[in-house]
């Protein structure tokens, strides 16, 4: 499934949707219906972020490094 279906799946059933990420320290971005924004790290472990991190996250070229720089530890 493409990232257009997937959206329109989550806009169409009114759910959150996970976007996957290229990168071998993060997983994917979720966004729920509500705008509540969650990274999942290939350990598993989540961290709530804002829009515009995930945002930067999507469209940073590593988001391993935009993660570390922008998220961990704030």
């Amino acid at each position: 499934m493409n990232i257009i279906q997937v959206l329109l799946n989550a806009l169409l059933l009114k759910t959150s949707i996970e976007l996957p990420l290229n990168s071998t320290a993060c997983a994917s971005v979720s966004a729920s219906i509500d705008g509540d924004c969650t990274v999942t790290m290939v350990s598993g472990e989540t961290y709530d972020i804002s829009k515009e991190q995930a945002l930067g996250l999507l469209s940073a070229q590593s988001p391993g490094r935009y993660f570390n720089a922008n998220i961990k530890g704030k």
